[in-house]
């Protein structure tokens, strides 16, 4: 699919804050000009001022993009990219999810709500894309890490997602198959593998069970012991059948 692109929309208090440090600068600057007449710490403590503020703005979230293969968040200078098959938990979040956190390393209202945050409910630390604190979309890897974004369609970022992470999960697993790396009976279920298919057509109960038919019967139904041809195993043969004949004894008393 062709990439879909979020911008990034400032809420009242974000803009507020925004402007309201840009006119705080400024009037730093007409101080510093003005009143102080160019003194030595005031200087500095205007320059470190300046260092700060120009971080946070090259951080100012600005649109985020997802496509077949990576989910991009895209800021002035830093682009923060997911690959979509290492997504394992993406959903919608509400307000009051966001309320429960406090920036540790980040913004708060200034150009958005970015930076590193942590969660007093969750104990876990996020870091957050955010111009707002609605709309907002939580995103966990399988590496335990957390993103939260905003975007003016939450419910279409999910879905984007979610349908881009299965779609390439397949795709992954279609080409490990094919090279021989992997088995359908490591990755399908027990009761779809093949094996356990062949078990049910020949009506076992269980997969570790034998083939009926292949089963040995119990004593109690085994066949009686057949007697087999002269030769070979068996009962012996009633009233000496089949012993070689004996000769004839003559009777002493005829000889006369």
């Amino acid at each position: 699919m062709t990439a879909t692109k979020f911008k990034y929309r400032l809420d009242r208090r974000s803009r507020r804050i925004t402007w309201g440090t840009f006119a705080a600068i400024a009037a730093l600057f007409v101080g510093f000009h003005f009143i102080w007449g160019g003194a030595y710490l005031p200087a500095w403590f205007l320059l470190l001022l300046l260092c700060i503020i120009t971080l946070f703005v090259l951080s100012f979230p600005r649109y985020l993009t997802i496509d077949d293969d990576t989910l991009q968040i895209h800021c002035i200078v830093e682009l923060t990219r997911i690959h979509v098959e290492e997504i394992e938990t993406v959903r919608r979040i509400d307000r009051s999810h966001f309320r429960r956190m406090i920036p540790l390393l980040g913004s708060y209202g200034f150009g958005g709500y970015f930076g590193y945050w942590f969660h007093l409910s969750d104990w876990t630390i996020c870091k957050l894309y955010t111009t707002e604190r609605k709309q907002l979309v939580l995103i966990e890897d399988i590496y335990e890490d957390i993103y939260i974004v905003s975007c003016p369609d939450p419910d279409l970022l999910v879905t984007l997602c979610t349908v881009a992470r299965d779609r390439k999960r397949e795709e992954i697993y279609r080409h490990a198959l094919a090279a021989g790396k992997l088995s359908p009976e490591s990755i399908l279920p027990e009761s779809t593998a093949p094996g356990n298919t062949r078990a049910k057509a020949a009506g076992t109960t269980s997969p570790g069970t034998e083939a009926a038919g292949t089963r040995e019967a119990p004593p109690s139904q085994k066949e009686p012991f057949q007697e087999e041809p002269s030769g070979g195993k068996g009962t012996p043969p009633a009233d000496g059948a089949g012993l070689p004949a004996k000769e004839p004894t003559q009777n002493t008393n005829d000889k006369r």
